[in-house]
């Protein structure tokens, strides 16, 4: 009785499936997931080479001296250069103070700050409005400047050498892993 069972039943059944076919959905799953992961880490790296070309953009326009949020509010980022402060600070803008217009321009994006000063040139001055955080506001002129060297390191160089070192781990992962299920 078994014999003819076992004539009539494939021998290596699973939930339906021979194992040939099970093998070919599982290749052709990992197939897919290798392509995924490799789409992921093309666009990973492309978001790398933008991120540095928008921060050399960034880096050769002047700066007003001061790091905003995506409200347009003063953060808590100041200089690493000992005993100095950034003309925001230096002129009493304090953290949380949203910026209204800069010489004359409505600023409600980081695009519209950027567009303002990269008409302008290093040493010139230029007129700046915050919302205080008591709903007052806070007025002064500021003199643009570069955007110091110890800073350049602190707040970019160093950054992006490790996002590119994250950036290289994960391909290097990958390249090991790659054939693994």
């Amino acid at each position: 009785m078994w014999s003819k069972i076992l004539k009539t039943v494939p021998i290596l059944e699973v939930f339906g499936q021979t194992m040939l076919e099970t093998d070919r959905l599982n290749s052709t799953i990992e197939r897919i997931t290798q392509s995924v992961v490799i789409v992921y880490q093309v666009l990973a790296i492309l978001v790398f080479i933008a991120s540095l070309l928008f921060a050399y953009d960034w880096l050769r326009s002047p700066f007003i001296g001061g790091f905003f949020e995506q409200t347009m509010a003063l953060n808590d980022a100041v200089t690493r250069e000992a005993g100095k402060q950034w003309a925001l600070h230096e002129k009493g803008f304090q953290v949380g103070d949203q910026l209204i217009s800069v010489a004359g321009t409505p600023i409600s994006s980081a695009k519209d700050l950027h567009d303002v000063l990269a008409s302008k040139q290093v040493g010139d001055s230029v007129h700046v409005v915050a919302r205080t955080l008591d709903a007052g506001t806070r007025e002064a002129d500021v003199t643009l400047r570069s955007l110091s060297p110890t800073d350049q390191i602190s707040f970019f160089a160093i950054p992006a050498f490790l996002s590119l070192v994250f950036l290289l781990i994960g391909l290097w992962i990958f390249g090991l892993r790659r054939s693994e299920p």
